[in-house]
């Protein structure tokens, strides 16, 4: 009986994920059959999907970065204190 209910709860997490494929999937056929061609509409998915990268790479970059600054910030601390 747990079994069950753990595969249900597992299988539920994954139902947003799929919800939100299948919803792209609809938009790009649907922009493809209004526009006058198909590999504008993958051109513009693929570049926001590049941006969307680059976007979560700078953040990851600015997040390191202000962790090293308050690392060398609490040594400098604790030297401070120390000395």
């Amino acid at each position: 009986m747990r079994r069950t209910e753990k595969n249900k709860e597992n299988n539920i997490s994954y139902f947003p994920s799929s919800i939100k494929l299948v919803l792209a999937g609809a938009l790009v056929w649907a922009l493809a059959s209004i526009t006058a061609s198909f590999g504008w509409v993958v051109t513009l998915f693929a570049f926001y999907l590049l941006t969307r990268l680059i976007w979560r790479i700078v953040k990851l970059i600015v997040k390191l970065l202000f962790s090293i600054l308050l690392l060398f910030l609490l040594i400098s601390l604790i030297a401070l204190f120390i000395l």
